[in-house]
């Protein structure tokens, strides 16, 4: 039983519960076409915004489960849990765990499958993600490569998106040269 899902311990307990559950939704075949750890992942940060009266569209919540689409299952659950509580209670929240556990998972970029990088390089343009408060300037450097080595030049992407992500790049990248 949860008795308030507003303070620290209650978050935790309310995303594991809605992990939990949105797994087994999708293990008993009513996630159509999903892998129960990704569905739980993502119920469980979809309902989290929704419960919160904020829902965001489909490519945001992608775009945000990133980093824990990145790590071992146990490893992405209790990570997301406290994602949330650090970014909803970041008094309470365990914000130096964190910190590491984003970017030691962003740091395996370049070892994911091509919708994984794209979705990283796409998250820079998601200026809302919490996360991207967290990257230190190695984890900055390799979605860098990354967004070079896929997208060469700007005719291998839309213009207009090119020039954002390169331009959030630059700025996050000087923040740590001042």
């Amino acid at each position: 039983m949860i008795f308030n899902i507003n303070n620290a311990e209650g978050i935790r307990e309310s995303m594991r519960d809605s992990y939990k559950k949105h797994y087994k939704l999708s293990e008993q075949g009513k996630i159509p076409e999903t892998i129960p750890h990704t569905a739980g992942l993502y119920g469980a940060l979809s309902s989290r915004y929704i419960v919160s009266n904020t829902p965001k569209s489909e490519p945001f919540l992608w775009c945000e489960l990133t980093p824990f689409l990145l790590m071992n299952k146990s490893d992405s659950v209790e990570t997301l849990v406290e994602y949330i509580v650090c970014k909803e209670r970041p008094n309470d929240g365990k914000i130096s765990w964190l910190r590491k556990s984003i970017n030691n998972a962003l740091s395996k970029l370049g070892s994911a499958n091509e919708d994984r990088k794209i979705l990283g390089i796409m998250s820079l343009i998601q200026s809302t993600i919490y996360w991207l408060d967290l990257l230190d300037q190695n984890t900055l450097v390799i979605i860098q490569n990354e967004f070079i080595k896929m997208f060469p030049s700007r005719d291998k992407v839309a213009p207009e998106i090119y020039d954002l992500i390169e331009k959030e790049l630059q700025i996050k990248i000087s923040t740590f040269k001042s």
